[in-house]
């Protein structure tokens, strides 16, 4: 069986305006402050030397991911001093880039694909609590922006679907 890796980054409730009862980042990911630039280092650095030491040949990537806050809500510059020093390990260390980012801004959903998908058909979907699907867009660019000013504030649901076999979904709060 193939393995997936990842390297958990905390960015203890960071980029999160929400102050939920039940999502107290500091108590979950047991980290009272969210990670600075060195500790995300550290971090990467560490996990780097644990997976190198168990891959056998099933491994079938390694991925960097941003936990126990909203990265994409983070602010510009600082989500992308987070991005440099990822990328500064994914070319030497087998870390897979990342294939899409989703940002909020003003209602507007921005939908960054991955160079990779420039062409290709992909399928974007967005669904309410109940499974609604309330929008299905074909898309063939690597950007997409999608007026979300109609929808009520709430929790929805965004579903990927690269045509490739890979399908994802991510959460989308609209407040």
């Amino acid at each position: 069986m193939k393995k997936h890796y990842n390297i958990p980054i905390f960015i203890t409730h960071s980029g999160c305006k929400n102050n939920c009862v039940f999502c107290n980042q500091k108590i979950i990911t047991g980290q009272p402050e969210s990670s600075g630039e060195q500790d995300i280092r550290e971090t990467i650095e560490k996990f780097i030397k644990i997976i190198s030491s168990r891959i056998d040949g099933n491994s079938v990537g390694t991925e960097i991911a941003f936990f126990g806050g909203s990265f994409t809500g983070l602010e510009r510059t600082q989500m992308l001093r987070f991005l440099k020093i990822a990328n500064e390990y994914i070319n030497e260390n087998n870390i897979i880039k990342p294939e899409y980012s989703i940002k909020l801004i003003d209602k507007q959903l921005i939908i960054t694909l991955s160079e990779e998908f420039e062409g290709c058909k992909t399928t974007i979907n967005l669904y309410n609590l109940l499974g609604e699907n309330l929008l299905e867009l074909n898309v063939n660019s690597s950007n997409v922006s999608i007026d979300l000013s109609e929808f009520m504030v709430g929790l929805y649901f965004i579903k990927l679907d690269f045509g490739n076999s890979k399908i994802y979904f991510e959460k989308l709060i609209i407040n």
